[in-house]
């Protein structure tokens, strides 16, 4: 019998042994490398592990959303209050084909594509893609769409991103990790 002293002394690395054993019989598991490279000319904010970079030309935003995940990938701008009232933008790529959509922030935590609450989708996706264990969205947004489910993004002020992935390929599902950045396009 092990008397509870010694055991306490030896419990990290019982701990370590079963969280190595875990790891182990998990197998199979997708190595996750390094982040994607910065394209010439974008900038970069991550939070956690998800990384957004951008640049800005002739009204337009140019965006690149990249996670360590096989699921859906998201940024959102401008919320009013946790994701109410954020201009969305969140896809996936599933069987080498990627999907994107342009949601607007319906409720504090939840989100409804444009369309369906009588907006316009007005992303575009550039490309997409699951490499090395990383879900890479690029796309392109007017920073003034006309719609005003989307917002304006205004260079030179303040702008919230909400940045999120997930583990499924769709439109929703619960985020693996989060985070909220301020930026100044």
């Amino acid at each position: 019998m092990i008397k509870k002293k010694k055991f306490r002394k030896y419990q990290p690395l019982i701990w370590l042994v079963l969280a190595s054993l875990a790891l182990l019989a998990a197998g199979g598991q997708e190595t996750v490398s390094e982040k994607p490279a910065l394209p010439e000319g974008f900038r970069e904010i991550s939070g956690g592990d998800i990384i957004f970079q951008w640049k800005i030309s002739d009204a337009v935003l140019e965006g690149i959303i990249a996670a360590p995940s096989d699921g859906w990938v998201s940024v959102g701008f401008n919320p009013s209050d946790m994701m109410k009232d954020a201009n969305f933008i969140i896809g996936y790529v599933k069987d080498g084909e990627a999907f994107i959509r342009d949601d607007y922030g319906t409720r504090l935590t939840s989100h409804a594509s444009d369309e369906s609450e009588g907006g316009s989708s007005d992303v575009t996706l550039i490309s997409g893609e699951e490499k090395e264990g990383w879900t890479i969205l690029r796309f392109s947004l007017p920073l003034d769409s006309g719609d005003p489910l989307d917002g304006v993004i205004k260079t030179g002020d303040t702008t919230t991103l909400l940045l999120a992935y997930g583990g499924s390929d769709s439109f929703s599902g619960m985020h693996r990790q989060k985070a909220k950045k301020e930026i100044v396009f």
